[in-house]
């Protein structure tokens, strides 16, 4: 896609390698790169509002990584400026006003495990303080919240928090992105399964009572998950819940929005395969 669209789409190394992969497949040990890919008009600035889709936090959840490069070949292989397709005007919307990033997968290790020696692997492959019981949740791992109920300190559950925040190289990845591009205003962690849309809500949830979310950013939250849970509706027929993340710590949305002020959803896609 780098090659065939170099005006419009480019493809980075993020700044930490993952540990890397430990399993049985020959080729594949050794730290691995995390790539950022960038769908943008103007790559020399960042003053378009951005939009950070991460996918592949979780080992098992195959799907997301495919529909995160789905996502980016669409909206290239559409990009058709002038057209009067309605579709390819929204396309073209997309492409023209805002600045994309995307990291298709944030835990190489983990899915280079789950795909070849255990489909069940969740967390990433870092040795911990367990003999026999590898690898850290990454999405237990972020700031906002680390250590507290919904996340786990035994190395061998898979909710594992690991020893502190941004332990993991992985979370570092995503904390400098942030860091790096403050146009970011929207965040979706893609993860599966559930069909749901889950995000900061003032109320809080099963662990946590309230959140620090203002009236104004709650109105803003609902119009984008209304938005979400409507254009869903409009390709599938399938009405997807919405509902809080305060049922674990340390997650992704929350740090986004808590930390950077950006608009984060985790979104479950999917539902589990059934024989």
């Amino acid at each position: 896609l780098a090659t065939e669209f170099p005006t419009l789409f480019s493809v980075s190394i993020l700044p930490y390698t993952t540990p890397g992969y430990d399993g049985a497949t020959p080729g594949l040990g050794g730290a691995a790169s995390v790539p950022l890919l960038r769908i943008t008009t103007t790559p020399g600035t960042a003053s378009k509002p951005g939009l950070l889709l991460v996918s592949g936090t979780h080992a098992r959840e195959w799907v997301n990584p495919l529909i995160a490069i789905e996502f980016a070949e669409q909206l290239l292989r559409n990009y058709a400026p002038g057209s009067a397709d309605p579709d390819k005007i929204i396309i073209n919307r997309i492409v023209d006003e805002a600045d994309i990033f995307i990291v298709p997968v944030m835990n190489p290790d983990g899915l280079n495990y789950s795909f070849h020696d255990d489909t069940g692997w969740r967390k990433n492959r870092r040795p911990t303080s367990s003999p026999g019981c590898p690898g850290i949740d990454n999405n237990r791992n972020y700031e906002i919240y680390f250590g507290g109920a919904g996340s786990s300190d035994s190395p061998c559950s898979d909710s594992y928090r690991g020893d502190s925040a941004f332990s993991e190289q992985e979370n570092k990845n995503i904390r400098y992105i942030l860091d790096t591009f403050p146009n970011i205003v929207i965040g979706v962690d893609s993860h599966s399964q559930g069909q749901k849309i889950l995000r900061p809500i003032a109320t809080g949830g099963t662990f946590i009572s309230s959140l620090p979310v203002s009236a104004e950013d709650e109105v803003i939250y609902q119009q984008l998950e209304a938005a979400a849970v409507a254009a869903i509706q409009g390709v599938s027929g399938i009405t997807y819940e919405t509902g809080s993340t305060s049922n674990h710590a340390g997650a992704s949305d929350e740090y986004m929005f808590f930390a950077h002020r950006v608009y984060a959803f985790d979104f479950e896609c999917a539902l589990a395969h059934q024989d």
